[in-house]
């Protein structure tokens, strides 16, 4: 405990002397839909950014955006009608090697992967189909590798967690590229149908700094 209370002083001293870029450029925004079967009006979307050095991840929600600043271990949230932004330590870093037992003792156990040869362009991405089969549910995914990432990678870079803490670890090399851009989730207990959806991809993405006032720990700039 004293250790992750010192990690996180020294975590709060890391955001008051963080100086934010001009900009914070991102390569990809990638748009996620994500709905159960029969609860279509309830659909939840949110989009993840990030840079292909991984210095920066992101998610853009309800207009606002989080970003994570991998370099000087700090999360700066916007909030786009006040035109403030944020500045937080990433706490998640501190709390990394707790996050990676729990991920461990609760990642998906694979019972079975099948590439069925079946492949389709998507968003302009060559894509193949992936039948994967767990302890808990089946799952149809059409995935990707032409972005060179996965969506458990970006996660992983922001958070401290080791890829292998969220799926088996013998998959863990073979998946640490593959961004699913499509899946649909049978849960093997209930029948009930999960999905999720990539509805786009845009590139070069971009957060102007000085559009905003900086707030640091009850003070601003």
């Amino acid at each position: 405990i004293n250790n992750m209370l010192g990690s996180l002083m020294q975590q709060g001293n890391k955001a008051n002397e963080a100086k934010l870029p001009p900009t914070y450029s991102f390569d990809y925004i990638m748009n996620m839909t994500t709905w159960e079967e029969g609860k279509e009006n309830k659909k939840n979307t949110v989009a993840f950014m990030w840079d292909n050095k991984k210095k920066y991840t992101g998610v853009k929600n309800e207009g606002d955006y989080i970003i994570i600043d991998n370099d000087q271990e700090i999360i700066v949230q916007y909030d786009n009608q006040e035109k403030e932004a944020n500045v937080m330590p990433n706490v998640m870093k501190s709390f990394s090697a707790f996050l990676n037992e729990s991920a461990e003792e609760n990642n998906t156990k694979i019972i079975s992967i099948k590439r069925t040869g079946n492949r389709k362009m998507i968003h302009g991405l060559k894509c193949e189909e992936i039948l994967v089969e767990t302890e808990d549910a089946n799952s149809k995914n059409w995935v990707t590798y032409d972005l060179n990432t996965s969506l458990q990678e970006i996660l992983s870079s922001s958070m401290g967690v080791q890829l292998e803490s969220f799926i088996d670890e013998q998959y863990s090399e073979e998946f640490k590229d593959a961004m699913a851009l499509y899946s649909e989730s049978t849960n093997k207990k209930d029948g009930e149908k999960s999905f999720m959806e990539v509805t786009g991809i845009e590139r070069n993405f971009s957060v102007n700094n000085s559009n905003y006032t900086i707030q640091r720990m009850g003070s601003n700039q």
